[in-house]
C-alpha cells in the first residue's frame, strides 16, 4: 500500500522499482540519508551538519517521493541549462520544499533560471528562500534580483505558508534573517502579521523567543491590538513569553498596547501574564498587569487552585499583594480569605499572609459614613422690594430660621461624628463647660410621665 505526504503525494509504494522492499518509514528514512549523505558530500563533512539541514530534519519522508528523488539529484548534479524547470515539474514540488529551494540551489545560474524562467519566481516561498541564502553568503548579485523579484509580488500573496504553516516571515525569524523580516513586515498587510503556524507561533511570538527584541517591537507597532493577544498550542501569548524570557520592557509594552480583557488570557497550566509576573519577580511588570487588567481576571486560579495573591505571598510582595485586594470586586474578598487560609508558607510568606489578612478584615470592617454638608444657601429669586416695616420683619423671621436649620445640622454632624468615634474604637471627647443637665423620672411623680 502506497504512503503518501501532507501535499497528497507518493512518499513510496513497497512494489515499485528501487522502493521494493522498503516497508517502513525508518527504513525509508535510512536509506534517504544515505543517498543524500552522497548527493551532498561536497556541502557537508558530517552525519551531524547533514541531520541539521532543513530537508533533511523535517522533510525526509517526502523526500521519497519518485519525481522528487529526481529533482533533487537533477538540481544537485546536472549543469544548470539541463534542469527541468517546466511547471510540470514544479507544479509537484511539496511545498515545504519549495520553502527550503535555496539551500539545493548550488549555483547562480541555476538561481537566476529558477527566479526568472519557473512558475517558483512567483512564489514568495521560493523567492524569499533564495534571497535569504543570497544575503547569507553576501551574494550581492543574487540579492538584488531577488529583492526585485520579490517586489513584483502583490502583498496578500506574502501570506502563503507551506506545509508547517510557515509563511516566509515566520521561516525567515526561525532562520534568524531580520533583514529580510523587515523587509517582508514593511511589506505585507498588518492582518498577515499575526498568521500562526502548525504550533500556533505568530512572527511575534518567534521574535520573542529567538531574543529579537527590535523586531518584535516593529511588529507591534505595527500589529491590530486583538491580534496581541493570539495564543499557542500551549495557550501562551507574546506577553506570557516577554515575561517568562525576562524581557521586562518588552512585556510593558506589550500590556500597554493589549486591551484589558485580553490580559487575562491561561496557557494550558491556566497560568496568568500575572502569575508569571509575581512567579518571575518582575515587580513592575505585575504591577501594570494589576492596575490594566479586568476585575475578574484577577482572581483566576491555576491548575493548582493557586490565585495572583497567593504568589504575592509565596515571592513576598506585599505590596503588589495589598494592591491586588484593592483592586478586586467586593465580593471576592471574602474567597481570597478562604483560599488563603487553605495554604501554608515559609516563614516571610506567612508574615505577609498575616499582614494581608489584617488589610482585608479592615477593609470589610469600616463602612465609610459621609459627613452630612453645612447647608447650601439657596438661590435666591429677584422680586419686588417689600415696604420698610415688612423687609424688617422678614429678615427678622429668616435670621430665626436659618438659626434653626443651622442649630440641627450641626447636631446631626456631631451624632455622625460620635458614631463613626465608634466604629473605629475611639473615645468620645468629654465637653468641659457642658450646660445640659441629666434629667431623670420623678418615681412619684408618674403621672407625668409619657
Amino acid at each position: 500500500m502506497a504512503i503518501k505526504d501532507k501535499d497528497g503525494y507518493r512518499i513510496f509504494d513497497p512494489n515499485v522499482g528501487e522502493y521494493s522492499g522498503i516497508d517502513s518509514i525508518e527504513k525509508l528514512n535510512e536509506t534517504l540519508k544515505e543517498y543524500l549523505a552522497q548527493t551532498y558530500q561536497e556541502r557537508f563533512t558530517s552525519y551531524e551538519m547533514i541531520h541539521m539541514d532543513p530537508i533533511l530534519e523535517t522533510q525526509l519522508p517526502v523526500i521519497a517521493n519518485k519525481h522528487l528523488y529526481q529533482f533533487v539529484q537533477d538540481i544537485t548534479t546536472k549543469p544548470a541549462s539541463q534542469v527541468d524547470l517546466s511547471p510540470d515539474k514544479i507544479d509537484k514540488l511539496p511545498s515545504n520544499v519549495v520553502a527550503n529551494i535555496g539551500t539545493l540551489l548550488s549555483t547562480n545560474e541555476l538561481r537566476k533560471r529558477v527566479l526568472f524562467e519557473s512558475k517558483l519566481g512567483n512564489n514568495a516561498l521560493a523567492v524569499c528562500s533564495i534571497l535569504q541564502v543570497a544575503m547569507a553568503q553576501n551574494d550581492v548579485e543574487i540579492t538584488k534580483l531577488a529583492k526585485a523579484k520579490l517586489d513584483t509580488i502583490p502583498p496578500k500573496d506574502l501570506a502563503i505558508q507551506d506545509s508547517l504553516d510557515h509563511t516566509p516571515l515566520i521561516q525567515a525569524i526561525c532562520d534568524g534573517h531580520l533583514d529580510l523580516a523587515k523587509i517582508l513586515i514593511s511589506k505585507m498587510d498588518p492582518k498577515d502579521l499575526a498568521i500562526q503556524d502548525s504550533l500556533g507561533y505568530t512572527p511575534l511570538i518567534q521574535a520573542i523567543w529567538g531574543g529579537h527584541l527590535d523586531l518584535a517591537k516593529l511588529l507591534i507597532s505595527k500589529m491590530d491590538p486583538k491580534d496581541l493577544r493570539k495564543q499557542d498550542t500551549q495557550g501562551k501569548t507574546a506577553v506570557i513569553y516577554a515575561i517568562e524570557k525576562g524581557q521586562t520592557d518588552l512585556a510593558k509594552l506589550l500590556i500597554n498596547q493589549m486591551n484589558p480583557q485580553d490580559l487575562g488570557a491561561q496557557d494550558q497550566s491556566q497560568y496568568t501574564a500575572l502569575m508569571w509576573a509575581l512567579y518571575q519577580g518582575m515587580h513592575d511588570v505585575a504591577q501594570d498587569l494589576i492596575e490594566k487588567m479586568d476585575q475578574k481576571d484577577l482572581n483566576k486560579e491555576d491548575t493548582e487552585g493557586k490565585t495572583a495573591v497567593i504568589y504575592a505571598i509565596e515571592t513576598g510582595q506585599k505590596d503588589l499583594a495589598k494592591l491586588l485586594t484593592d483592586k478586586m470586586n467586593p465580593e471576592d474578598l471574602d474567597k481570597t480569605l478562604a483560599k488563603i487560609s487553605k495554604f501554608n508558607f515559609d516563614a516571610a510568606g506567612e508574615e505577609t499572609k498575616k499582614m494581608l489578612v489584617g488589610h482585608i478584615e479592615s477593609k470589610k470592617a469600616k463602612p465609610i459614613i459621609p459627613e452630612i454638608p453645612n447647608k447650601q444657601e439657596p438661590e435666591i429669586l429677584e422680586k419686588s422690594p417689600a415696604p420698610p416695616q415688612d423687609q424688617e420683619n422678614l429678615q427678622t423671621a429668616e435670621n430665626a430660621s436659618d438659626f434653626k436649620d443651622q442649630k440641627d445640622l450641626n447636631s446631626l454632624n456631631d451624632i455622625v461624628s460620635d458614631l463613626n468615634r465608634t466604629i473605629n474604637g475611639e473615645p468620645s471627647p468629654t465637653p468641659s463647660n457642658s450646660k445640659s443637665k441629666l434629667i431623670t423620672p420623678d418615681p412619684n411623680n408618674s403621672s407625668k410621665q409619657r
